[in-house]
């Protein structure tokens, strides 16, 4: 299973998401994918799971100013998910980054895509915080900043599972600001209790 689009199909060669003519809500439309691609959800199907902010304090420990999923649009247990962040003015890191010109910092966008990424591990491995689990970021790999991201930008995430193992999880993300490729990178995350959280101290 993938997460279907209703958008286009991504391009490697222009790192874009490629408009196509087709009825967004009709899957049998959809161009054929490979299986390493979550391709992007800019269209929601009622057969498609949504998960808005409130949901998310479900999936997530994180709350303002450090949530950076505003909604999962589309998830798909065991497989990928997708979902975004609006990026407005009143972020506190533009305050400094950088006066006059702010943008979203890349080590931002990285932590995006991992929260964004820890919803999809907790519906895998059906654990969530309130049960004292917890996952951590465990590793980057070939991080790529394509563009920069700025207040008023919608930074649509994508994000699929390369690894499932007992306690590690990694994933293949990409993060587009209006179907342009802004990042991708490999990502883990590692599964911990509250009390081994506690112990490393």
């Amino acid at each position: 299973m993938t997460c279907s689009s209703g958008y286009g199909a991504w391009s490697a060669r222009e790192n874009r998401l490629a408009p196509v003519a087709h009825n967004p809500y009709n899957s049998q439309s959809l161009p054929l994918l490979t299986r390493d691609w979550c391709p992007s959800r800019l269209f929601m199907t009622e057969n498609k799971q949504s998960i808005n902010i409130s949901g998310l304090f479900e999936y997530l420990p994180h709350r303002y100013p450090f949530l950076l999923v505003d909604r999962v649009t589309d998830l798909q247990v065991g497989d990928c998910i997708s979902g975004f962040k609006n990026i407005t003015m009143n972020e506190e890191m533009f305050n400094g980054h950088f006066p006059g010109q702010p943008i979203l910092p890349g080590v931002m966008i990285l932590e995006a895509m991992a929260q964004l990424s820890g919803v999809l591990a907790f519906e895998t491995k059906n654990k969530r915080p309130a049960d004292g689990v917890n996952y951590l970021f465990g590793g980057v790999e070939k991080a790529r900043f394509r563009r920069p991201v700025i207040p008023g930008d919608r930074l649509e995430m994508h994000s699929k599972i390369l690894a499932d193992r007992r306690i590690m999880m990694k994933f293949s993300c990409q993060a587009y600001v209006d179907g342009e490729l802004a990042c991708d990178a490999t990502l883990s995350v590692v599964e911990q209790t509250s009390e081994q959280v506690g112990q490393n101290r």
